[in-house]
């Protein structure tokens, strides 16, 4: 028979297990507790994050002075007001010289502007065209007024006459040397209604009695070709 310490001794043992089992148990449901915890705080601390990012980002946007988008404001404004008040000679600047001023610019063509003024029609010339201009030189002029027997001012005075004949100079298109040259055996119909034969030989091209001398001064609006004959329309 086992003595009753020796009893006690042994459910001793057995119960030493048992428990540290059980504490065992709590152990690890504390650390699953603990760890979920961790989780949730970590998914806390990443919507925080958002929430901050998406803060800051407001802030920037808030944080424009009404100055600073007034100013950007203006700055559009000034654009639009540089382009209103840019004049319309500026804007034909930029472009480029319209036919009158490219005509000016030739140094012998200052009997055919002057017509021009003296008949009304300068100002057509500064339009969009596109203007094709066979013009007469001073020289080619001067041989029309010594034919006809009268002398620059008189012809400036008749400004009836003058636009008829500067009409028949005038072609509405851009026809330059190479289409002209193109056409030999045709016509141009010219501003007064008028037919203008062309007439190639060579080197050589005549519109009606006018042999071009010069080809191809190009402007914004059309191209000037400079003649020796001042052409006058047929009688209707």
């Amino acid at each position: 028979m086992r003595h009753p310490s020796v009893r006690k001794l042994v459910a001793g043992l057995v119960l030493v297990p048992l428990v540290a089992a059980a504490c065992g148990g709590d152990d690890d449901d504390d650390a699953g507790a603990q760890s979920d915890t961790t989780v949730e705080q970590t998914d806390e601390s990443m919507a925080d994050d958002e929430m901050t990012d998406e803060s800051m980002a407001d802030e920037d946007m808030d944080d424009m002075s009404d100055d600073e988008m007034a100013d950007d404001e203006m700055s559009d404004d000034m654009a639009d007001e540089d382009m209103d008040d840019m004049s319309d000679e500026e804007m034909a600047d930029d472009m480029g010289d319209d036919v009158l001023a490219v005509a000016e610019a030739e140094g012998d063509l200052t009997v055919f502007l002057a017509a021009t003024e003296a008949a009304g029609t300068m100002e057509n010339f500064h339009g969009e065209g596109p203007f094709t201009i066979f013009a007469p030189s001073d020289a080619a002029f001067e041989a029309y007024l010594a034919d006809a027997g009268m002398d620059q001012a008189a012809l400036l005075a008749e400004s009836a006459m003058l636009q008829g004949i500067l009409d028949h100079h005038v072609v509405s298109a851009m026809d330059d040397a190479e289409m002209v040259m193109g056409m030999d055996g045709q016509s141009f119909t010219t501003l007064a209604g008028t037919e203008l034969d062309v007439t190639v030989d060579g080197d050589t091209v005549m519109v009606g009695d006018a042999t071009i001398e010069r080809y191809d001064l190009t402007a914004s609006n059309g191209v000037i070709h400079v003649i020796d004959t001042v052409l006058t329309p047929p009688e209707s």
